[in-house]
């Protein structure tokens, strides 16, 4: 049987059931008491999901401190594991009618128009039906509709950025002197703390508006503190305490 534990006024609410769920930080973590003789912390694909193991003696409030301890360990595994899930689809699309394909967060059906019979040159566009319309020349190969369907996401990338770092920099204190998008196969952002420079992940062009600026203010807080430190988190929930569902969502809508 499973009952849950909820943080109030800093106490934890424990029932005396075997296993128990303990939400600290909006993080669910299940809590089994068996007969062993250690804390035993682990987290698991593919979601991050975590598990402690305790000796029967323990006490309620010492499964508390040794989970808000273990925090900055907990949130690293997880980035390990989401690291881990792949960004891309197994199967390469080929950019031809009938796909689906992603964009700002949304799902849309593919469609490509033979550009001859259109003015104008090659380009993806989102139709006013609701459509992901390629126009380009019906002989171009996949790799060249790769290109231009990359460089729709580019764009509409690098319309976005500008913006999300100029809301953040007098909010946060920084001041970001460089940032670029590219693709990267591990990782959602990356940054250059000596240089002041961020990048960030094409692919994040498919993900909602809402996951882009946090992968933006996770990467400008790296200003302020370079590793994933209990600084660095304390600072993410200062600056945006919903970080951690927007962190879930990039992990379950992998695309």
């Amino acid at each position: 049987m499973i009952s849950h534990i909820l943080l109030e006024k800093d106490e934890l609410i424990l029932k005396k059931e075997k296993q128990q769920v303990v939400h600290i930080e909006n993080m669910a973590i299940t809590v089994t008491k068996k007969k062993v003789k250690n804390l035993n912390l682990s987290v698991h694909s593919p979601d991050g999901e975590v598990k402690l193991s305790v000796p029967h003696h323990i006490k309620n409030a010492e499964i508390q401190d040794f989970i808000k301890s273990k925090l900055s360990w907990i949130y690293k595994q997880q980035e390990k594991i989401n690291k881990r899930v792949p960004m891309t689809p197994a199967k390469p699309p080929a950019y031809t009618t009938t796909e689906r394909h992603y964009f700002a967060g949304k799902e849309y059906y593919f469609k490509t128009l033979d550009i001859d019979c259109f003015e104008g040159k090659s380009r993806v566009e989102i139709s006013v039906v609701g459509e992901m319309v390629m126009f380009v020349n019906p002989w171009k190969d996949r790799e060249y509709r790769e290109k231009l369907m990359k460089a729709f996401y580019r764009d509409y990338l690098k319309g976005e950025i500008p913006g999300l770092i100029a809301k953040w920099e007098p909010l946060m204190g920084v001041k970001v002197e460089d940032w670029g998008v590219k693709q990267m196969k591990t990782r959602w952002g990356s940054c250059n703390v000596k240089d002041k420079r961020i990048w960030l992940n094409l692919e994040l062009a498919k993900k909602s508006q809402d996951c882009l600026e946090y992968i933006v203010v996770h990467e400008m807080t790296h200003l302020l503190e370079r590793k994933h430190s209990n600084r660095f988190y304390d600072l993410m929930d200062i600056f945006m305490p919903h970080w951690r569902e927007l962190k879930n969502e990039l992990v379950r809508l992998s695309f």
